[in-house]
Parts: structure tokens; C-alpha cells; sequence
């Protein structure tokens, strides 16, 4: 199932939509790596960003190692990374998803107050215009 109809933030010329996930350090990183799952199944092609708390949970919390997390995402992007491609406002996307967010991650997106390459996606005006779409495909592929 493709998400129906053109915006100007999918990738143009036949090129599959993208979407950025985030995985935070807060409790829940099966969400993060359900999505993964989930997008991969869609088609969807993820660009993934992990902070380094998310992968000690990633070990307390799932049997996964953190490599067997990055190598669900399509592109990983190093949480230090300034050049990383998802950080410019020319980088066609569905969206950004943290999942899980924690409280630490959610203020600095919200205020822009960054303090690594995690949060600077989430600011990028084209990344939450398909969301409605984006999360119909996601729960009718979960039922």
C-alpha cells in the first residue's frame, strides 16, 4: 500500500517516500523498532537516528543488539553526524518519528534548543505534512 496522492515533501520521479525515525533513550524502544519493521514492510524507506541512550535500553529492554536496530533502517545516520543528510531542508520526507521520545528529546525539538543532530530533523517544516497518511498506513498495516 503507497500513501495515495503527491506533496511536495515525497521524494519525486518514481523515487520511494522516506521517512526520518528517531529512537530515543526512554522506555518503549520496541516502538522505534516496531516501526522500523512496519515501514519496511510499506515500502517506506527510513532514515534512522539513534541516540547512544537508546541503544543501552535497546539492550536492556529488546533480545536486539543495537546493530540488528540500525540494520532494520534503510540509512543510519551517526547521532553526531552535522553533515547527515536528514538535517537540511531539502531532504524530501513523509515525516520525523521519535518513538519512543523522551521528555529530554521532545523539549528540544520543541524549542530548538538542540544538542546533537537527533532533534535538528524534527525542525525542518516539511517533516510533519503527510503525518495524516503516513499514520493510516502505519495502524491499517498493524491490524
Amino acid at each position: 500500500m503507497k500513501p495515495s496522492g503527491h506533496s511536495e515533501s515525497q521524494p519525486k520521479g518514481g523515487e520511494r517516500p522516506r521517512l526520518i525515525v528517531g529512537i530515543s533513550g526512554a522506555s518503549g524502544a520496541i516502538y522505534g523498532v516496531r516501526l522500523l519493521q512496519t515501514l519496511r514492510e510499506l515500502g517506506i524507506e527510513s532514515h534512522l537516528i539513534l541516540s547512544r541512550a537508546a541503544e543501552m535500553t535497546i539492550s536492556h529492554e529488546t533480545d536486539m543488539k543495537p546493530a540488528a536496530v540500525k540494520a532494520l533502517a534503510d540509512v543510519c545516520y551517526p547521532i553526531a553526524d552535522l553533515a547527515a543528510s536528514v538535517s537540511s531542508g531539502s531532504f524530501r520526507t513523509l515525516g520525523m518519528n521519535v518513538a519512543p521520545c523522551s521528555v529530554r528529546s521532545m523539549a528540544e525539538i520543541a524549542t530548538g534548543v538542540t544538542s546533537s543532530r537527533f532533534e535538528l530533523p524534527g525542525w525542518n517544516t516539511h517533516c510533519a505534512r503527510n503525518w495524516p497518511t503516513l499514520r493510516r498506513l502505519i495502524w491499517e498495516s498493524l491490524l
